[in-house]
């Protein structure tokens, strides 16, 4: 049985019977088991800015997001998730990246050393000096991204600089012009180029709906 099969399952809140549903507190032990907080109290902001981003909602709509047994549903469709997940964990070039967030994704070696490392779109790693020295065979492009009710359909990763990771391609970034291998430069005109890809996805979920992100893309020879 999948873990979506065991967290979602249909619950009775106030006598009533909704389908597909899970406990506020089962999310948050699964964000947290998954990296992406390192608390409780951090993984409830995350929960709160999910139904703030119309991502999940109450089900009868009375409650915002808390640590409880309160029931929730998610307003998105699972199938672009999948597609989503798909792309991330496609097979492609491994390059070492730094070990400073929980949030890689990792990928486990089989050789007698058993070496984490982690699965990245990069053929090699970049830093934000070769990006910007005159002449590098990189060309600088903006978009404005509108999220809808799934998000805004992409995923960075990496560090000084970030990249995008992955692409929905029926997301609005796909829409947008955003590709696979684009380094981040800047988010609603903050420069992140120094910046790992847990502060660039903070600030893209707490900000506004429509974001403006700047990107190096790397000219083709």
């Amino acid at each position: 049985m999948n873990t979506e099969n065991v967290i979602l399952q249909a619950r009775e809140e106030e006598g009533a019977k909704y389908e597909r549903t899970f406990m506020a507190s089962q999310l948050i032990d699964w964000l947290i088991q998954e990296g992406e907080a390192a608390t409780r109290a951090e993984a409830e902001q995350l929960g709160r800015r999910l139904l703030e981003h119309g991502i999940i909602q109450h089900v009868s709509s009375k409650h915002h997001f808390m640590d409880s047994n309160l029931l929730y549903q998610f307003r998105m469709n699972f199938r672009r998730r999948r597609r989503l997940m798909e792309l991330l964990t496609e097979k492609s070039h491994l390059v070492p990246e730094s070990h400073d967030s929980p949030f890689c994704l990792r990928k486990q070696n089989h050789d007698h050393k058993k070496h984490t490392t982690f699965l990245s779109v990069l053929k090699r790693t970049v830093t934000p000096e070769e990006l910007l020295r005159p002449g590098a065979p990189y060309a600088r492009k903006t978009f404005t991204i509108i999220g809808d009710a799934v998000g805004w359909g992409f995923v960075v990763r990496g560090n000084k600089p970030c990249h995008v990771q992955a692409v929905d391609p029926s997301g609005p970034a796909a829409a947008s012009g955003m590709k696979v291998c684009q380094f981040v430069i800047s988010v609603n005109g903050l420069n992140v180029l120094h910046a790992d890809y847990r502060t660039v996805s903070n600030l893209i979920l707490t900000g506004p709906r429509t974001i403006v992100m700047e990107v190096m893309e790397e000219i083709e020879p």
